[in-house]
């Protein structure tokens, strides 16, 4: 599997992307006490590559936030919040990365008066899960000082990291094995530009990786392309009133793009038109902003919708008046980040804010929730699966690693449900 990469909001707020290990019997968990309160986001794990690179087959605390397996710990700098796998089931990363999360922070420093600066950093930790008996750890391999990150995700395609950050730049980052080493990984910085005067608070990439879409803090979106070495915006409208916390390609349809925002709307945008014209634009099934969008990997037609207002929704693109209500779960609590197992079908890893985690079985009947974790002390904000040689062989070696909010804590699990399935 890919890297794990996290977010870390060193001041407020804390983002994890994460890339996990085998099998798990303990959990461990990863904090590091820091001079100025820090809270952790989000959550990631890339695991798009195979060998050679080759393809396989909100930042800080929402602004209106509503409200058993075993594990393991690690206090950061920052908080943790959501995590994010895309796309079908691939073969995993190379190998040598398999071990890798990456994590980001955020950090708010007060100067007086309304001045306030936001700086962050993106980490890289080797995750050691081992054998049964064998130690677990988490190994800090390195680390580059960046602005605030509210978001980062893998390309599809190559080793590159996109991070999208609060002064409004776009950054492109390559992951690459330390030299003289086995294990050791760092990032190399590969290009970034300026995307906006506005805060950039989510990015993703098209599956083809010769684009990303990123949602701005003051309700556009922008397309950026790939020119070689440098990034250019080549789309940028306002598509929503408030913030725009999630955006996502259609996986089979890469010219339309969806996006959620506080405004409480659910839209799509076909790219090959005039994209500031809506082809759908739902504004009356969330009660509260809209935080995150997926879509299932094994059945193109569903997509899948988090709120703040704690529901987790069921759409078929097919008709998108209303989401399939039948299907429509309340979780407990703002649900911030949805990813799809990438091995079991119709399985949904969803971090939902006070009320910890949930592992929620969405197929052709209703949706349940299969299993909960609750062993954060602070908001759920990232989460993500691995792809491990185990769990490509059984569904019982899956791995996940969640982080929260303003305990700064990142914790590395197995589940203990996923093989009644």
């Amino acid at each position: 599997m890919l890297p794990l990469v996290a977010y870390l909001d060193q001041d407020t707020q804390m983002r994890f992307h994460v890339r996990c290990c085998p099998r798990l019997s303990t959990s461990f968990s990863y904090k590091e006490h820091g001079t100025a309160p820090v809270v952790s986001t989000m959550l990631l794990w890339n695991s798009k590559f195979c060998e050679k690179g080759r393809r396989s087959g909100r930042g800080p605390a929402a602004r209106r936030p509503r409200r058993t397996s075993r594990s393991s710990r690690r206090r950061t700098r920052g908080g943790g919040g959501g995590g994010e796998r895309r796309g079908r089931a691939p073969r995993g990363p190379p190998k040598s990365f398999r071990h890798v999360l990456a994590a980001a922070t955020y950090t708010l420093h007060e100067q007086g008066g309304e001045r306030q600066d936001r700086a962050g950093s993106v980490s890289l930790f080797a995750v050691d899960a081992g054998e049964e008996d064998a130690p677990r750890r988490l190994r800090l391999l390195h680390t580059v000082e960046t602005a605030g990150v509210f978001d980062m995700k893998w390309s599809p395609v190559a080793p590159l990291l996109a991070q999208a950050d609060a002064h409004g730049r776009l950054a492109l980052w390559r992951l690459e094995q330390e030299d003289g080493s086995d294990k050791g990984a760092v990032l190399r910085d590969v290009c970034s530009g300026d995307i906006s005067s506005s805060m950039c608070l989510f990015v993703d990439w098209n599956q083809t990786a010769e684009a990303l879409s990123v949602g701005l803090s003051d309700g556009s979106l922008s397309v950026v392309s790939m020119r070689e070495d440098r990034l250019e915006v080549s789309e940028q409208w306002t598509a929503h009133q408030y913030e725009v916390w999630t955006c996502y390609f259609d996986r089979a349809n890469p010219h339309l793009l969806y996006s959620g925002s506080d405004d409480c709307s659910f839209s799509c945008w076909d790219l090959r038109q005039n994209p500031s014209n809506a082809v759908f634009q739902n504004k009356k099934s969330h009660n509260m902003g809209v935080c995150c969008i997926a879509q299932n990997p094994l059945e193109g037609n569903m997509l899948l919708t988090g709120s703040y207002d704690e529901f987790l929704r069921v759409w078929d693109i097919r008709s998108m008046v209303k989401p399939v209500n039948v299907k429509s779960l309340n979780l407990g609590g703002g649900v911030w980040r949805i990813k799809y197992h990438p091995l079991i079908a119709d399985v949904v890893l969803a971090a939902c804010m006070h009320n910890g985690f949930a592992i929620v079985k969405v197929g052709t009947g209703d949706a349940a929730v299969v299993e909960t974790y609750c062993k954060h002390e602070s908001l759920a904000y990232g989460a993500d699966w691995q792809i491990s040689e185990g769990a490509e062989q059984n569904k019982n070696f899956s791995v996940v690693a969640t982080c929260s909010f303003y305990d700064r804590l990142l914790r590395v699990w197995q589940p203990e449900n996923l093989g009644n399935l």
